[in-house]
């Protein structure tokens, strides 16, 4: 995992492209920012997104978790101790 400089949609579309050399999804589940919804990432790979809360809410709880298991390696916390956040 490397982190993005900037979420221009050529930059993703880069970083898609290299996930994506090993096993490509048929459709991708994202949000509805502008990082996604350009013609180089629509070039790639066909987008599916949701508007209602309910739907929205398995992607964040999805980040959430992962952003708990890097900080567990980052900070070498055991994981499933919430105690700092």
């Amino acid at each position: 995992m490397k982190p993005l400089k900037s979420k221009t949609g050529l930059e993703v579309a880069n970083a898609l492209e290299k996930i994506f050399k090993e096993r490509k999804p048929y459709k991708l589940w994202v949000d509805l920012g502008g990082e996604f919804y350009n013609k180089e990432v629509q070039k790639l790979i066909n987008l599916y997104s949701t508007e209602n809360q309910e739907k929205s809410s398995v992607v964040e709880r999805w980040n959430r978790a992962m952003k708990e298991k890097m900080l567990s390696i980052f900070l070498r916390i055991p994981p499933g101790d919430t105690s700092i956040f």
